[in-house]
């Protein structure tokens, strides 16, 4: 191979590594840099991924976890873990329910970089409950709840109506609070909440506290709305008879006609 001048001065200056397997010259057939959909592309098979992984971790399959976090650890080293929000992390905080540290950390992880959302709070706050980590999940329903008493402002200056909590929110924000009053850790009333004599009392009583208070506030705002009591009985045998009863009726009247 003959080498230009050109070719020469260029290797002159060329830095020298310390073994000759660290050298990697760019190679014209490497693939180029993926698209913007080409990411999302890949992020969305990831995400289908998770929802496999954590119906294996469903069916007590324990490897669910790790394998959502090498996954995870993966999107991250290709600067893809936040490419569609914080949607990988909290469908890997899903799959590692069985593990409250993990989802801890991983809801740190997003803390950390301003990535976390509603979501995100949700599925730490069920976690939390599932474990019995009452205290815990209060905080974290208290975080979900907070947002949802700001008053915002339109660009008028004019202020904004307050947003219905979601569905999944006030699911699990009831669920919480009905685990605390079980727990004898509320009473039925927001002046008289208390917390059992513990040597974390204090601190603890604050965060049922607050808790409860936000509920009923949000509540009294019409964010969300006790369910529906069930039908009474005789209502609910009548609708099941009704049918018969009309279809009784008709036969009745058939053979009444002369």
């Amino acid at each position: 191979m003959m080498w230009t001048q050109d070719t020469l001065r260029l290797l002159a200056f060329w830095p020298i590594p310390n073994s000759l397997s660290t050298l990697h010259m760019p190679s014209p057939f490497e693939p180029p840099l993926q698209s913007a959909s080409e990411r999302r592309q890949l992020v969305v098979a990831a995400l289908k991924r998770f929802d496999a992984l954590a119906a294996m971790s469903l069916r007590g399959d324990a490897k669910g976890c790790q394998t959502a976090l090498e996954e995870l650890r993966a999107l991250d080293a290709a600067g893809l873990a936040f490419e569609l929000g914080p949607n990988a992390h909290n469908r890997a905080m899903r799959v590692c329910a069985a593990e409250p540290s993990i989802v801890e950390a991983l809801y740190d992880e997003l803390a950390a970089s301003g990535q976390q959302d509603e979501a995100s709070l949700q599925a730490l706050a069920s976690v939390q409950l599932e474990h019995d980590m009452l205290m815990e999940a209060a905080m974290a329903v208290r975080a979900l709840l907070e947002p949802a008493l700001e008053t915002k402002m339109s660009k008028s200056g004019r202020p904004l109506p307050l947003r219905r909590l979601s569905e999944r929110t006030v699911r699990v924000a009831r669920a919480v609070v009905e685990a605390c009053h079980e727990a004898g850790l509320l009473a039925d009333n927001q002046e008289g909440c208390h917390a059992t004599a513990t040597a974390t009392a204090a601190e603890s009583g604050s965060h049922f506290c607050a808790l409860v208070s936000l509920w009923h506030r949000c509540g009294k705002a019409g964010l969300w709305a006790p369910p529906p009591p069930p039908p009474p009985l005789e209502r609910t045998l009548a609708s099941l008879l009704k049918p018969d009863c009309v279809q009784a009726g008709v036969e009745s009247d058939r053979t009444s006609v002369p």
